[in-house]
Parts: C-alpha cells; sequence; structure tokens
C-alpha cells in the first residue's frame, strides 16, 4: 500500500504593528526581538514599520514590511491608516501582502492605537458576519502613569491585553477604579453640572445615560485586567555582558581620555521631556559640591528636537564641557555610530548609572546596565521598584509636594526625583562600592532573556 504524504501544516501569518526592528529605539528591540523568534517558530512575518523615513530600503530576512507612513507627507506618522489597509491586503514596499492573517500584535502607546483600536474591532466582525478567517489583535500595552479613561475602556476592543509589567497591570486597575469612585455618587456630579451649565432635562438624561456606559465600561475593564497575565522586556545577555577588567580599563581612557580616572556617572538615556534630564544635571551638580572625583556623562545628543539644548543648561550652571560633563556630541558621535558593542562598553565604564525618568512603561537602558553589571540609581516611581527592588539597585525617594507636568504627558501629575536622596545613593556607592547590587541584578536579568520573554508571550498569542 502506497504511503500517504502528510501535508504540512499551514504556517501561521503575523501582521506586527510597531517600531522597525533596526531603528534605535527600545519598541524597536522588542519588535525584532518577537519577529526573530516568531520567524524560528516558521512564521509569515508582516509589519507596519514606524519611525522608517521615506527612501530607506532595508533588507530584513525574516518579515517584509510596509513603511508605517507611506510618504514624508503622511499626516499620520504613526501609519494607523497603513495597518487598516495591510490587513485588506494592501500593497507594501516589497510586494503585496495577506488579507488572511491569523494575528495581529500592536505595541504603540495608547493615545495613538486609541483611534484605530474600534477600527479593527468594526473589521473583526464584518469578517465573522461574511464568514471569512477573522485575525486575532493582542495588544501589548505600555504603562507609565495614570491612565485616561477613554485609553482604559479601549483595551476592551482588543482580544488579548498584555501589559508590560506587574505595575502595568495594577495601575490599569488602579486608574479604572478611580474614575468608577469618582462617580458613585454620579447624580451629585451630574446635578452640579446641570445647574453650572443650565442643562436642559434632555441634556440632564443625556449626560446621565454617558456617565453610566462609562462606569458599566470601566467596571468590565476592572474585571478583564484582573484576568492580565504581564511579560517583561527581555535582556541581551549576549549583547550587554559584563567584560573583563583590563577591557574596561582600556575603554575608559580611550573614550573618556583625561577623565578615564574619575568617580564616572552616566545617564543613556534619550533628551526628551519624560526623561527629566535637567534633573539628572541638577542633582550631579549638588553632589560635585561634596565629590570633586565626580564626572557626569551624557549619553545623548547634546541638542534634540525633542529636549533642551544641554549645553546651556549645564553652562548656565557653572560646569564645563569636557571638565565636568560630557554628551556623545562632546565625542563627536551620535546614536547612528553607536553598536551594541560599544553601548556595553560604555554601560561597563560607568561607575553608576543615574536616571531621573518621570515614568518607564519598562525601561530598558536599566535592564541593559544592569546586565553589564553597572550599579542603577533611579526614582522611586512607575516600573522602577519592581525592576531594582529587593536589592538589584539603588531607588531613591521623590518630591511629592510637588506635581511637575510635561509636554506631550497629557497634563497627568509626575513627580521629581529628589535631589538629596539620590546624593546621598551617589555617595554610597562612591565609598561602599555595589557589588552585591551587581551580582543580584545579573542574576535577575538572566531569568529573564528575551528568549525566555518573548516565549511567554508567544504563548499568549497563540493561547
Amino acid at each position: 500500500m502506497a504511503k500517504t504524504k502528510k501535508l504540512k501544516e499551514t504556517p501561521k501569518k503575523i501582521l506586527i504593528y510597531g517600531d522597525f526592528p533596526q531603528v534605535p529605539t527600545g519598541f524597536a528591540t522588542v519588535t525584532r526581538n518577537l519577529a526573530q523568534q516568531l520567524h524560528k517558530k516558521g512564521y509569515i512575518i508582516d509589519q507596519v514599520g514606524i519611525n522608517l523615513n521615506e527612501g530607506d530600503f532595508v533588507n530584513v530576512p525574516y518579515l517584509r514590511y510596509y513603511r508605517a507612513a507611506r510618504t514624508n507627507r503622511d499626516q499620520d506618522t504613526f501609519g494607523r491608516q497603513t495597518l487598516l489597509g495591510a490587513i485588506n491586503g494592501m500593497r507594501g514596499t516589497n510586494n503585496s501582502f495577506f488579507n488572511d492573517y491569523d494575528y495581529v500584535f500592536l505595541l504603540q502607546d495608547p493615545f495613538i492605537v486609541e483611534s484605530v483600536a474600534p477600527k479593527l474591532r468594526a473589521m473583526q466582525e464584518e469578517r465573522k458576519a461574511k464568514g471569512q478567517k477573522v485575525f486575532k489583535t493582542i495588544y501589548y500595552v505600555p504603562v507609565d502613569g495614570d491612565q485616561y479613561d477613554k485609553w482604559l475602556i479601549n483595551l476592551l476592543n482588543f482580544d488579548v491585553v498584555i501589559p508590560f509589567s506587574k505595575y502595568g497591570k495594577e495601575q490599569i486597575i488602579k486608574s479604572a477604579q478611580d474614575t468608577i469612585d469618582y462617580y458613585e455618587n454620579f447624580d451629585s456630579h451630574i446635578d452640579d453640572m446641570y445647574l453650572k451649565e443650565k442643562y436642559n432635562p434632555q441634556q440632564f438624561e443625556q449626560k446621565k445615560h454617558e456617565v453610566l456606559q462609562r462606569v458599566s465600561s470601566l467596571n468590565a475593564v476592572v474585571e478583564k485586567a484582573s484576568t492580565y497575565t504581564p511579560v517583561y522586556h527581555g535582556s541581551d545577555t549576549q549583547a550587554f555582558r559584563p567584560l573583563l577588567v583590563q577591557e574596561v580599563k582600556e575603554f575608559r581612557s580611550s573614550y573618556f581620555q583625561d577623565n578615564s580616572e574619575r568617580f564616572i556617572i552616566g545617564c543613556v538615556n534619550r533628551n526628551q521631556p519624560r526623561k527629566d534630564i535637567p534633573r539628572v544635571v541638577e542633582i550631579f551638580n549638588e553632589y560635585r559640591k561634596q565629590n570633586k572625583e565626580a564626572f557626569l556623562y551624557l549619553h545623548m545628543d547634546a541638542k534634540d528636537m525633542m529636549g533642551l539644548d544641554i549645553r546651556a543648561l549645564c553652562n548656565g550652571l557653572g560646569m564645563i564641557e569636557a571638565k565636568d560633563y560630557a554628551t556623545m556630541t562632546t565625542y563627536g558621535r551620535d546614536w547612528t555610530q553607536v553598536s551594541p558593542a560599544m553601548l556595553n562598553a560604555i554601560y561597563n565604564s560607568l561607575d553608576v548609572m543615574l536616571t531621573a525618568t518621570l515614568g518607564e512603561g519598562w525601561g530598558l537602558t536599566l535592564t541593559e546596565a544592569m546586565a553589564a553589571y553597572c550599579p542603577v540609581i533611579a526614582p522611586k516611581n512607575t516600573t522602577i521598584p519592581e525592576i531594582l527592588g529587593e536589592g538589584r539597585g539603588f531607588i531613591y525617594e521623590l518630591d511629592k509636594d510637588y506635581n511637575t507636568h510635561t509636554q506631550g504627558d497629557f497634563v497627568r501629575n509626575r513627580h521629581r526625583g529628589n535631589i538629596e536622596s539620590a546624593c546621598e545613593a551617589l555617595e554610597y556607592v562612591y565609598e561602599h562600592g555595589a557589588e552585591k547590587e551587581c551580582e543580584a541584578a545579573l542574576k535577575w536579568v538572566q531569568r529573564h532573556t528575551w528568549h525566555i520573554e518573548i516565549g511567554k508571550m508567544i504563548k499568549q498569542i497563540e493561547g
């Protein structure tokens, strides 16, 4: 009897919406690791690639892609309309794509996906009504602070929601519950609105109905979010790892030159508002009064379209470039000239990494530094206690008596790091070192590699 030849299982198709794998962002690091691991599992992978400039053509062996902004004149740089077109098989950069995806995976901020999520749900319903194949949506959601109720309610449009962290899950629930509690006595709130705005009875009933609907949806968010299973960002422990003492010494000497023997405090962040680079400079400026050996290295551009003029800031505080502080610009470099190997050498060469970030969905530079055996000092907010807790780093206090607000942050209240508390942490590391903390941090990141964390994510995608 002739043997029947078994057909191979049809490969799964996934469309990824997020930063293009080869751009220098944290989101891109996630999409790159996800796509590579899915490719090894035999998936067919397409992507709507954000932050890819017009004219760029990059051959990525594990995926095909659309440029999110079809041209540099595109009104939507995040390519939300491109995403919808891609799902329906629109022609991409190098070929026509599919219209029968098994999965659509999204990684962007809540305010970016807010407008597109209901349209994805409508597409699913339309396909279901026609008896067509229906894709499954997965949203890997960054949470770096309080969430607006419209962002929270929008989560109900996705089939699977995966927060970056336990903090992210807890903050979703807390933000939803806070709004529900606010409306607990909604009649009095509506009555106040009725009196102040002089609503007529019909308007009053409409407003009351809107509140009831919002509270009902937020209760559904709380219930659903309690079932979310967070998946951490992973660590690339091959790219970021401890170097030999002699290697570090040689790099410090060549890179930091006359400052190589000093106590080097580094900050590896983009020069942008949420990272609060001015607070890093203020902390250092205070600390250098007690430690003349201290030197500040800001691994960022001295000028950034999103940030400020670091030279003007530092010089205004009496700090001299290349003597008291330096940026990438000081050494004639920018992001395109820093390979992962070089960044690893920089982490290894820092005596301590200091950040004053106002909030992190994750904070990849934290775990990269930890993997490179560099002690980390960071403020007590958002995901940081989860990452640096249990003795894996140094967490300093916040100025809780004062709120701060930054451009593009939707008027959310943030708290800046406390200068005195940060200086105490810096002095501790200078006097005592941080071997115990670095050992704990290294063991922790080795338990959370990209291979391990993406494996957890794929289980949720396929589940």
